[in-house]
């Protein structure tokens, strides 16, 4: 009897030292947590575990579990606060709040019922969710109507109905159905109408196009390329279209052969500065490469019924660099001297001799039998356009007429012609 007694109280002995074990394990657990990082809003979750797994008179023994309460109480805050902020940033309501609403909407479902109930901000979530569920109807609503009258002049309104109606709920759908039978019919109705008030507004024929009649082709050809090819054969005023693209084809590429000025312009922009020692080692390579020169005018001698005039110039940052310059303006205006300074644009051509004489003149006081001091090559290029161009010449022979130049417009008549190009 005595040995029974001695092996029970032995086993429960040891059974309250295992349980003790496992209470300091609990206890451990309760004190490494914090608030500080997500991991340890896990470590919370773990201690709970741990505790609640415990035997009621074990519990009893953690002596740190306010701790842990009070940790519980303290994240359960946190989560709420940070359900509050997500409410908060929905803000005003758009069609496009979807995105915050349902953030907020997730953020909220992730909280426990308990917690849900502590939300201060819950009717703002719900009636934000309220709001833009009526915001998405009337703003489709409205869309519809702008489509069916035609009340807006470019395709933003139907990028804009095709984001709202893949929002709209089925309900939503359904509700819509007695204004519109098919969302794409109505988009396609929409863009082939607006292509034809576009095409009738443009109203250009021919010749120099204005910068409202390029910007209004510019809309044409794009509302033409969102059309599908059956689209196409719907429209009213095809052939006031194909006119159009026609004679603006015809206008663009007939530049270059009448326009001067744009062939000066477009010369000019085609001019590049290479250096001298390249041309010199290089004439093949360059030849009739459209280039860029800043001189100063050193001799002028005139040609003949076979030569062209031309200048001997020196390079303004590289003095020593000599060039012949072969004078093939159209307009040779103004006239050019000696000392003057200038930006020259032409094409090289080849190289030249150039030779330096005595002062002693030859036979009858000319060039001829005439001792010469030294001779080497220089770069030989024709003069095409320069720097101090009387503009009103070459665009209309009239020197006083002042011109100048849209480089914006020109910019936007050439993307145009390259659109153009592209039409499907």
């Amino acid at each position: 009897m005595f040995l029974k007694f001695i092996i029970l109280t032995s086993s429960l002995f040891l059974l309250a030292a295992c349980q003790s074990d496992q209470v300091a394990i609990v206890e451990e657990q309760i004190n490494q947590v914090t608030l500080d990082s997500e991991s340890d809003t896990e470590k919370i979750r773990e201690a709970r575990l741990a505790f609640d797994e415990l035997g009621e008179s074990d519990q009893k023994l953690v002596t740190n579990y306010k701790e842990l309460l009070a940790a519980e109480d303290l994240l359960d805050k946190q989560m709420i606060d940070e359900v509050v902020v997500e409410i908060n940033n929905i803000g005003p309501i758009n069609v496009n709040s979807d995105e915050l609403i349902a953030k907020a909407r997730t953020a909220f479902e992730a909280l426990s019922r308990e917690q849900q109930k502590h939300v201060p901000n819950l009717k703002t979530l719900l009636d934000a969710e309220s709001k833009y569920t009526q915001t998405l109807t009337d703003t489709a609503q409205k869309l519809v109507a702008s489509m069916k009258n035609l009340t807006v002049n470019d395709y933003s309104v139907v990028d804009e109905f095709q984001t709202v109606y893949n929002k709209l709920s089925e309900k939503q759908i359904i509700e819509l159905s007695d204004d519109i039978q098919s969302p794409d019919e109505l988009i396609s109705t929409f863009k082939i109408n607006l292509l034809d008030k576009q095409i009738s507004s443009v109203n250009y024929t021919s010749g120099e196009p204005s910068e409202s009649q390029v910007e209004r082709i510019f809309a044409m050809v794009k509302s033409y390329n969102d059309l599908s090819q059956n689209e196409t054969k719907s429209l009213v005023n095809k052939k006031q279209f194909d006119d159009t693209i026609k004679e603006y084809k015809e206008y663009f590429n007939d530049r270059e052969k009448k326009d001067r000025l744009y062939k000066r312009q477009n010369f000019i922009k085609l001019s590049t500065t290479i250096p001298y020692t390249d041309l010199l080692k290089f004439p093949e390579s360059y030849k009739d490469q459209k280039v860029a020169l800043e001189i100063e005018i050193l001799e002028i001698h005139k040609g003949n019924i076979i030569t062209a005039d031309y200048f001997i110039v020196k390079d303004r940052a590289n003095q020593q660099d000599l060039y012949h310059i072969s004078d093939q303006r159209e307009v040779k205006e103004p006239i050019l001297s000696v000392g003057d300074t200038l930006t020259i644009f032409g094409e090289y051509k080849k190289l030249g001799d150039y030779v330096v004489y005595s002062d002693k003149k030859g036979l009858l006081n000319t060039n001829f039998n005439r001792e010469k001091l030294e001779e080497y090559s220089i770069p030989v290029i024709d003069l095409n356009y320069s720097s101090v161009d009387n503009l009103g010449i070459i665009a209309a022979n009239n020197p006083l007429l002042s011109i100048t130049i849209d480089e914006e417009l020109e910019i936007m008549k050439k993307e145009l012609y390259d659109f153009i190009k592209e039409i499907k």
